[in-house]
């Protein structure tokens, strides 16, 4: 029940994000491209209920600068409630520095395993409520990592655990 729109921030696309457009395109979900049609995708941001947050992402090194900047402090700037999907663009995923413009969401949703960046209280503040998802990764992935790190997920079913 809700309207969808997807606004492309980069035409630099990976084989993955190209698949995936492609999938949302074949659902006929909108995508509005911020170079192309500027305006149309700064109103969109600015005056939608929810919006999720895949910008950068634990790639990120420093600060966000040209549009994926101008995109976070758009959506800083909005009143729609923010989810950010793994961790806030901005937020550094090891350290947890806050690299400013920095996303302030009111839910993180991050995946497999928590990130280190969640320790620190700056990127807690701006991830706002945090939830891990139960991305499938086998336990014997997790015993590699450490013995019985794998989350508390329920055996069987994936699902998201509040952190």
């Amino acid at each position: 029940g809700w309207h969808t729109t997807v606004v492309l921030v980069s035409s630099t696309l990976s084989p993955d994000a190209v698949h995936h457009l492609r999938l949302l395109r074949k659902i006929n979900v909108p995508i509005v491209s911020l170079a192309r049609q500027k305006a149309v995708a700064h109103q969109r941001i600015s005056h939608r209920d929810v919006l999720i947050d895949a910008l950068i992402g634990y790639r990120l090194r420093g600060a966000p600068h040209g549009v994926y900047g101008e995109v976070v402090t758009l959506m800083n700037r909005s009143s729609a409630k923010v989810i950010a999907y793994d961790i806030p663009t901005g937020v550094d995923a090891t350290t947890g520095e806050c690299h400013y413009p920095c996303l302030q969401a009111e839910a993180t949703l991050t995946l497999g395993l928590p990130k280190l960046a969640f320790k620190s209280r700056q990127a807690k503040q701006h991830a706002g409520a945090v939830y891990l998802a139960d991305i499938g990764i086998p336990e014997f992935v997790y015993n590699k990592i450490s013995p019985g790190s794998r989350p508390p997920f329920e055996r069987g079913k994936t699902g998201v655990l509040k952190l």
